[in-house]
């Protein structure tokens, strides 16, 4: 599981910190990609129409101090909701408007690993 920053959005740095444990293809307003990512405190939280950037391996060790009270959930048996709703299982999930056909066209496959 990657570490990730988000985008800017209110509050502070560490709430902008997270574990990116889903992502859903074009479930985000407009047709963009939402992701769930786990906070620090052990929140999760849904981004769309936001951008996100890997936090590079050398921080990984502080980071994992960072996360070291929250579960590590393997996405793939882990059921995720939004606000109890559209529970999923699995890491990429992919809506009606981006079918398995684009699998090949996006680099976020890489985040898996």
């Amino acid at each position: 599981m990657k570490y990730v920053l988000t985008g800017i959005q209110m509050g502070t740095l560490r709430q902008s910190i997270g574990r990116l444990v889903q992502v859903r293809k074009g479930a985000g307003v407009a047709g963009t990609d939402l992701f769930l990512i786990s906070e620090s405190d052990g929140t999760l939280t849904s981004h769309h129409n936001q951008c996100l950037w890997i936090i590079p391996e050398e921080y990984k060790e502080e980071l994992d101090e960072m996360f070291k009270n929250v579960k590590l959930d393997n996405p793939d048996n882990t059921e995720y909701s939004i606000e109890g709703k559209n529970k999923c299982t699995g890491f990429m999930i992919y809506t009606e408007t981006q079918p398995d056909r684009n699998r090949n066209k996006t680099d976020i496959w890489k985040l898996k690993n």
